[in-house]
């Protein structure tokens, strides 16, 4: 039988962004493993199925495209943020202004123009914690893209851990982003595999 022993918090051994950098940088985590830091605490991101794979192939080409034109953001993908010293999360896309990027500093929040997470199998994290730490940190625009569901849940606007405006798009709409309000995406664009 394996139980789980409890651990009093005066052992407990928390990390922050410096920690994961150097376990990092040391190769203590597996090639393509998807760890987060939330609260301190290493997170294995649940892996995605084929699903995700084709949408996300979509998402980077169009999003890299407008980005192109726009000619004044970048959209980084498999990306890195730091929400605080002890929040680092990892979503599928995220869009930064020109030059915001000063490497080996990780974007802050305020940096962010737009987070995409695409949820195939990890649809309960990334609308549940996930959300919750993007809006806890200020992220003014986040987009999960729901595999299964074949929609987009737009989340604008947070206040008090919370996103005010939230909105579901499908393909036959289209969503105007943020930081490009005149730039229309046709949301079938972003499924078609």
């Amino acid at each position: 039988m394996n139980a789980v022993l409890p651990v009093a918090a005066e052992f407990e051994r928390l990390f922050d962004v410096k920690d994961l950098l150097a376990m990092s940088a040391a190769g203590l985590f597996r090639e393509g493993e998807n760890v987060e830091l939330i609260d301190g605490r290493l997170v294995v991101a649940p892996s995605e199925g084929s699903g995700h794979f084709g949408v996300n192939g979509a998402i980077i080409e169009v999003m890299t495209e407008l980005a192109r034109s726009l000619g004044t953001v970048r959209y980084y993908v498999n990306a890195t943020v730091q929400l605080t010293t002890r929040r680092v999360l990892n979503p599928d896309g995220m869009m930064l202004a020109r030059g915001s990027l000063k490497p080996p500093r990780l974007p802050r929040p305020s940096e962010v123009k737009l987070v995409v997470e695409v949820a195939d199998r990890s649809i309960a994290y990334d609308e549940g914690a996930k959300l919750r730490l993007y809006a806890e940190a200020g992220i003014g625009e986040l987009w999960i893209v729901r595999v299964p569901h074949g929609d987009i849940r737009v989340l604008r606007r947070p206040a008090d851990g919370l996103y005010l405006d939230e909105h579901i798009v499908r393909p036959g709409d289209v969503i105007n982003p943020l930081f490009a309000p005149d730039c229309p995406i046709d949301v079938a664009s972003l499924f078609e595999i």
